[in-house]
Protein backbone atom coordinates (compact mmCIF):
# COMPACT_ATOMS: atom_id res chain seq x y z
CA UNK A 1 0.00 0.00 0.00
CA UNK A 2 1.41 3.33 -1.04
CA UNK A 3 0.90 6.41 0.95
CA UNK A 4 0.45 9.74 -0.81
CA UNK A 5 0.87 13.07 0.85
CA UNK A 6 -1.52 15.80 0.07
CA UNK A 7 0.36 18.85 -1.18
CA UNK A 8 -1.37 22.15 -1.68
CA UNK A 9 -2.19 22.97 -5.25
CA UNK A 10 0.13 25.35 -7.08
CA UNK A 11 -2.49 28.12 -6.93
CA UNK A 12 -2.62 27.83 -3.16
CA UNK A 13 1.18 27.90 -3.00
CA UNK A 14 1.33 31.10 -4.98
CA UNK A 15 -1.34 32.68 -2.77
CA UNK A 16 0.58 31.69 0.34
CA UNK A 17 3.83 33.02 -1.14
CA UNK A 18 2.10 36.27 -2.12
CA UNK A 19 0.59 36.67 1.32
CA UNK A 20 3.92 35.97 2.98
CA UNK A 21 5.65 38.53 0.73
CA UNK A 22 2.98 41.10 1.65
CA UNK A 23 3.45 40.41 5.37
CA UNK A 24 7.23 40.73 5.03
CA UNK A 25 6.90 44.05 3.20
CA UNK A 26 4.45 45.36 5.76
CA UNK A 27 6.77 44.30 8.60
CA UNK A 28 9.70 46.10 6.95
CA UNK A 29 7.63 49.29 6.71
CA UNK A 30 6.50 48.92 10.35
CA UNK A 31 10.06 48.32 11.55
CA UNK A 32 11.21 51.49 9.80
CA UNK A 33 8.31 53.38 11.41
CA UNK A 34 9.14 52.05 14.88
CA UNK A 35 12.85 52.79 14.40
CA UNK A 36 11.96 56.34 13.41
CA UNK A 37 9.72 56.79 16.44
CA UNK A 38 12.45 55.39 18.70
CA UNK A 39 15.03 57.78 17.28
CA UNK A 40 12.58 60.70 17.60
CA UNK A 41 12.01 59.87 21.27
CA UNK A 42 15.75 60.31 22.00
CA UNK A 43 16.24 63.51 19.98
CA UNK A 44 16.76 66.68 22.03
CA UNK A 45 14.16 68.48 19.87
CA UNK A 46 10.70 67.60 18.62
CA UNK A 47 10.69 65.88 15.24
CA UNK A 48 8.07 63.49 13.84
CA UNK A 49 9.16 59.88 14.09
CA UNK A 50 7.12 58.99 11.03
CA UNK A 51 9.29 61.26 8.88
CA UNK A 52 12.44 59.71 10.30
CA UNK A 53 10.98 56.26 9.60
CA UNK A 54 10.24 57.22 6.00
CA UNK A 55 13.78 58.52 5.66
CA UNK A 56 15.16 55.24 7.03
CA UNK A 57 13.03 53.32 4.53
CA UNK A 58 14.24 55.64 1.76
CA UNK A 59 17.87 55.02 2.71
CA UNK A 60 17.35 51.25 2.84
CA UNK A 61 15.76 51.29 -0.60
CA UNK A 62 18.23 53.78 -2.06
CA UNK A 63 21.30 51.81 -0.96
CA UNK A 64 19.57 48.61 -2.14
CA UNK A 65 19.68 47.00 1.30
CA UNK A 66 16.00 46.24 0.69
CA UNK A 67 14.68 45.73 -2.82
CA UNK A 68 11.68 47.76 -3.95
CA UNK A 69 9.56 44.72 -4.90
CA UNK A 70 9.76 43.48 -1.28
CA UNK A 71 7.75 46.49 -0.04
CA UNK A 72 5.82 47.35 -3.21
CA UNK A 73 2.62 45.41 -2.43
CA UNK A 74 2.41 46.57 1.18
CA UNK A 75 3.10 50.16 0.12
CA UNK A 76 0.40 49.99 -2.55
CA UNK A 77 -2.16 48.81 0.01
CA UNK A 78 -1.18 51.60 2.41
CA UNK A 79 -1.33 54.21 -0.35
CA UNK A 80 -4.78 53.00 -1.43
CA UNK A 81 -6.08 53.63 2.10
CA UNK A 82 -4.34 57.00 2.49
CA UNK A 83 -7.47 59.18 1.97
CA UNK A 84 -9.06 57.56 5.02
CA UNK A 85 -6.32 59.01 7.23
CA UNK A 86 -7.28 62.57 6.25
CA UNK A 87 -10.99 62.32 7.05
CA UNK A 88 -10.62 62.88 10.84
CA UNK A 89 -8.41 65.94 10.28
CA UNK A 90 -10.81 67.40 7.72
CA UNK A 91 -13.83 66.90 9.96
CA UNK A 92 -11.96 68.41 12.92
CA UNK A 93 -11.52 71.65 10.98
CA UNK A 94 -15.30 72.21 11.14
CA UNK A 95 -14.94 73.05 14.85
CA UNK A 96 -12.67 75.99 13.97
CA UNK A 97 -14.65 77.59 11.10
CA UNK A 98 -15.15 80.98 12.85
CA UNK A 99 -11.41 81.32 13.49
CA UNK A 100 -10.63 80.22 9.95
CA UNK A 101 -13.06 82.78 8.52
CA UNK A 102 -11.30 85.57 10.44
CA UNK A 103 -7.88 84.46 9.17
CA UNK A 104 -8.92 83.54 5.61
CA UNK A 105 -7.02 86.34 3.81
CA UNK A 106 -3.78 85.50 5.62
CA UNK A 107 -4.26 81.77 4.96
CA UNK A 108 -4.94 82.36 1.26
CA UNK A 109 -1.89 84.60 0.86
CA UNK A 110 0.29 82.05 2.65
CA UNK A 111 -1.02 79.17 0.52
CA UNK A 112 -0.67 81.05 -2.78
CA UNK A 113 2.78 82.38 -1.89
CA UNK A 114 3.87 78.93 -0.73
CA UNK A 115 2.68 77.28 -3.94
CA UNK A 116 4.43 79.89 -6.10
CA UNK A 117 7.69 79.54 -4.14
CA UNK A 118 7.54 75.75 -4.34
CA UNK A 119 6.93 75.84 -8.11
CA UNK A 120 9.77 78.32 -8.69
CA UNK A 121 12.15 76.46 -6.39
CA UNK A 122 11.37 73.06 -7.86
CA UNK A 123 11.65 74.39 -11.42
CA UNK A 124 14.96 76.11 -10.69
CA UNK A 125 16.43 73.04 -9.03
CA UNK A 126 15.24 70.82 -11.89
CA UNK A 127 16.76 73.14 -14.50
CA UNK A 128 20.04 73.22 -12.60
CA UNK A 129 20.19 69.43 -12.20
CA UNK A 130 19.02 68.67 -15.75
CA UNK A 131 21.59 70.97 -17.35
CA UNK A 132 24.34 69.13 -19.26
CA UNK A 133 27.99 70.20 -18.84
CA UNK A 134 27.96 71.64 -22.38
CA UNK A 135 24.87 73.75 -21.60
CA UNK A 136 26.43 74.88 -18.32
CA UNK A 137 29.55 76.14 -20.14
CA UNK A 138 27.38 77.92 -22.72
CA UNK A 139 25.31 79.60 -19.98
CA UNK A 140 28.45 80.75 -18.13
CA UNK A 141 29.90 82.16 -21.36
CA UNK A 142 26.67 84.09 -22.00
CA UNK A 143 26.72 85.53 -18.47
CA UNK A 144 30.38 86.50 -18.88
CA UNK A 145 29.62 88.20 -22.21
CA UNK A 146 26.66 90.08 -20.72
CA UNK A 147 28.81 91.24 -17.79
CA UNK A 148 31.50 92.48 -20.22
CA UNK A 149 28.92 94.36 -22.30
CA UNK A 150 27.51 96.04 -19.18
CA UNK A 151 30.97 97.09 -18.01
CA UNK A 152 31.80 98.51 -21.47
CA UNK A 153 28.54 100.49 -21.52
CA UNK A 154 29.14 101.71 -17.97
CA UNK A 155 32.68 102.86 -18.79
CA UNK A 156 31.44 104.63 -21.96
CA UNK A 157 28.77 106.38 -19.93
CA UNK A 158 31.32 107.51 -17.34
CA UNK A 159 33.82 108.75 -19.94
CA UNK A 160 31.14 110.36 -22.12
CA UNK A 161 32.08 108.33 -25.21
CA UNK A 162 29.16 107.60 -27.49
CA UNK A 163 28.74 104.02 -28.65
CA UNK A 164 26.87 105.00 -31.84
CA UNK A 165 27.99 103.43 -35.08
CA UNK A 166 30.03 100.70 -33.39
CA UNK A 167 29.48 97.28 -32.00
CA UNK A 168 29.07 96.47 -28.34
Amino acid sequence: MTRTTLAPASGARSRIAGTWAFIQGFMIILLCLFAGKLIAAYLPFVFPGTIIGLFILFLLLNFKIISVPRVMDAGAVLMAGMPLFYIPAATGIVDYLPELRDSLPVILIAVILGVVLIILGTGGIFQYLAETPKEKLRRKALFRRARNIRSIRRSRRLTGVSGEGGHD
